[in-house]
């Protein structure tokens, strides 16, 4: 094992943070502030880094380097020196000396490069996966808690499949939940009126609807989510990535491939099964021909070809309306 080296990795970015946070503030009471570094590590080169690890503590016993986000090349004159610097902190992570402490931080490492490997096989890994299920609503019920509010189960299971397993979202949702109560008891109506749904369960929604070729059922969806008060853009780029997945969920039962589907779609564990359903609607014409039109409109909105500011997206929307209806006709 690495020693003083660790790795904080998982999905459930909030709890990483918070861990990290927690840390830092633990170590700064004890050592002080000047001996604490925060490194990008996608940017700084590799002796950066390797200075910081070797500084002496000042005034302290320890000094604490966290590396957000592992080396990696970002340009062509990077990548092509990739190689070198993954070489040269594979061999150098067995020399940190003991009073320095190393952290890496990296929610979805790549797997395939060779210091993630060293890393995820030898350093101290901190992981934070999703939380989901009973884990998920066990996490909610303490976060009332902590605001000195009780819910029963209906409201905390309610509020797990609004919101999901985004715990920023979440937080943010309990926070107004319990401000608008205040005091009193929470009732599932309340859920209702306050609280803002996981934009990618109504993108779902939405996409159940365009394999059914719902054009009616499409246009609500769209318009639930706007009037809900998400931007037209961010429906616009999530229905992006929505075919994409589509895309990639249809590769993998055509290549047979279901059972690596986690790995190759790299997403939440309970979307899978929805999205390889989804997929199965779509045949690869189809998915082409929807690629290629919000490409489309990307294009347009990149030139000025349909117009949005902030006070009016109406131009946008009404694209986005003529592409649904154009999937409920192929």
């Amino acid at each position: 094992m690495l020693k003083n080296v660790f790795l904080f990795t998982g999905e459930d970015s909030y709890s990483l943070e918070a861990e990290l946070a927690r840390w830092k503030r633990e170590f700064i009471g004890k050592h002080g502030e000047l001996n604490l570094s925060v490194l990008d590590g996608l940017s700084v080169e590799t002796g950066e880094i390797w200075n910081a690890v070797n500084t002496l503590p000042f005034l302290g016993e320890k000094r604490l380097v966290i590396v957000r986000d592992l080396p990696a090349g970002t340009t062509a004159r990077e990548s092509a020196n990739l190689e070198n610097k993954e070489e040269f902190l594979t061999e150098k992570v067995e020399q940190v000396p003991s009073e320095t402490i190393l952290v890496f931080v990296s929610p979805v490492p790549d797997k395939r490069r060779r210091f993630a490997k060293k890393l995820l096989q030898n350093a101290e890994t901190k992981s934070f996966p999703e939380i989901t299920g009973a884990k998920l609503v066990a996490w909610i019920n303490k976060e009332f808690e902590k605001r000195q509010m009780k819910v029963n189960s209906a409201i905390s299971g309610r509020l797990a499949q609004m919101v999901g397993a985004d715990l920023w979202q979440m937080n943010q949702e309990i926070d107004k939940l319990c401000k608008f109560a205040d005091g009193e008891d929470i009732e599932l109506t309340d859920l209702e009126v306050l609280v803002h749904g996981q934009l990618q369960d109504n993108i779902f929604k939405l996409t159940d609807a365009m394999g059914n070729r719902d054009a009616r059922k499409m246009i609500e969806c769209f318009q639930n989510l706007v009037n809900g008060g998400e931007s037209p853009q961010q429906i616009f780029y999530m229905l992006v990535r929505q075919v994409r997945l589509l895309s990639l969920a249809r590769s993998v039962i055509d290549e047979k491939k279901t059972e690596q589907a986690a790995q190759i779609l790299k997403v939440a564990p309970f979307t899978i099964r929805p999205l390889l359903t989804q997929a199965q609607k779509f045949g690869w014409a189809e998915l082409r021909k929807m690629y290629a039109e919000l490409l489309d409109i990307d294009t347009k909105l990149k030139t000025s070809g349909i117009e949005v500011s902030t006070e009016d997206t109406r131009a946008l929307e009404l694209a986005l309306e003529r592409f649904l209806v154009g999937v409920a006709g192929k």
